[in-house]
């Protein structure tokens, strides 16, 4: 018995097919993102991610998802719950500020004034831990 091999060619796609399948979307990357403020955003994010534990970084980004959801309802709500999240993080606490959109959804100030309250109470404790004042 002789056996051959035999060649198959794939039938190149039509022209068309070019028209039918959607380009996949390209990966989200800080240097994509539209502006400098999403860049900050998404720079803070990772610092969040890179300095705390994985169980604190989703909590905090549960806390953000919540915080959308509700149609950005409760900002003080937010500031608590992060606040707490990072109370030994003086310095996430203080960049917190430049992250939460405060001139428009803090109309009475009560947010920002809770934030400053939780970063002087992180460095407070950080002043106990190590008997000097962290910054």
């Amino acid at each position: 018995m002789v056996t051959t091999r035999r060649t198959v060619h794939a039938t190149p796609p039509s022209p068309e097919a070019a028209f039918t399948t959607p380009p996949k979307a390209p990966k989200r990357t800080p240097d994509s993102f539209d502006s400098q403020e999403h860049r900050n955003a998404f720079a803070y994010v990772m610092v969040v991610k890179n300095a705390t534990s994985h169980d604190t970084y989703r909590a905090f980004l549960e806390a953000l998802h919540t915080y959308q959801k509700n149609g950005r309802e409760d900002l003080a709500g937010l500031v608590r719950r992060v606040a707490d999240l990072f109370r030994d993080h003086a310095d996430l606490l203080r960049d917190f500020e430049h992250f939460l959109p405060f001139d428009e959804e803090d109309r009475d100030g009560a947010a920002k004034e809770a934030l400053r309250g939780a970063v002087a109470a992180a460095e407070e404790s950080a002043v106990g831990r190590s008997g000097k004042k962290k910054r």
